[in-house]
């Protein structure tokens, strides 16, 4: 699934988590090479919701 916004990733994951009860963290970005020459760098936050065996990525 892809999320599309103006939002900033941060901002982005305080509604998410203000509307869900969710409980996303900022963990390593993701980083993407492209021709062995550059990378990008994408935020990535993370949830681990234990007692239903259910890991969230965003």
């Amino acid at each position: 699934m892809a999320i599309t916004c103006p939002l900033k990733d941060y901002r982005l994951c305080y509604y998410i988590n203000k509307v869900t009860g969710l409980d996303l963290h900022k963990i390593d970005d993701h980083e993407i090479w492209q021709d062995n020459q550059h990378s990008f760098y994408f935020g990535r936050y993370y949830y681990e919701d234990s007692n239903n065996e259910i890991s969230y990525y965003l």
